[in-house]
């Protein structure tokens, strides 16, 4: 499972920044596999919620301003890690599942957030079905990142090459 991190606009998303889940029972039951194939600093377990705020922490700088977050449901429980930090970054978060929207911004409410979701699913599903996102049948944490992070950038040509959404219609 992957954890993602991307930039909304009006017509399109994009994704920024993957992360690959391990789950502690994966980690657990085949430690070989995990010391030849995963980076020592990604061994250990790391909820999927700690991976979501590493993202954030890693994009928020370089994507400023942005309007807000918008948060799958499972990553954001009200009052979870990841909406209080977000939170504290001074950044609102919606999760448009549930109507709710924490913080205030102008522009921004859980209509938009749903919207940046829409697009969201819109783009990993091209990853998918497209771009072969799914069709990693490689062992190791590096090669899975190589594979995501060209999956992204055919659908970033993908988006620039767009009449729809290439250049000159921003």
């Amino acid at each position: 499972v992957g954890i993602t991190a991307g930039l909304a606009a009006a017509s399109f998303h994009l994704p920024i920044s993957m992360r690959l889940y391990l789950p502690g029972r994966w980690l657990a039951d085949d430690t070989g596999a995990v010391e030849r194939t995963v980076p020592e600093e990604h061994r250990r377990f790391v909820p999927k919620e700690e991976i979501a705020i590493r993202l954030v922490d890693e994009w928020l700088p370089l994507a400023s301003p942005v309007a807000g977050i918008a948060a799958e449901q499972s990553l954001a429980p009200p009052g979870g890690p990841l909406e209080s930090h977000v939170l504290g970054r001074g950044v609102p978060i919606a999760v448009p599942e549930s109507s709710r929207i924490s913080g205030t911004a102008d522009g921004f409410s859980s209509v938009v957030a749903r919207r940046a979701l829409e697009l969201a699913r819109g783009s990993h599903q091209v990853l998918r079905e497209e771009h072969g996102l799914c069709q990693f049948e490689g062992r190791s944490w590096r090669g899975w990142h190589h594979h995501a992070a060209l999956a992204c950038l055919a659908l970033g040509f993908g988006l620039w090459s767009s009449p729809a959404t290439g250049p000159g219609t921003r």
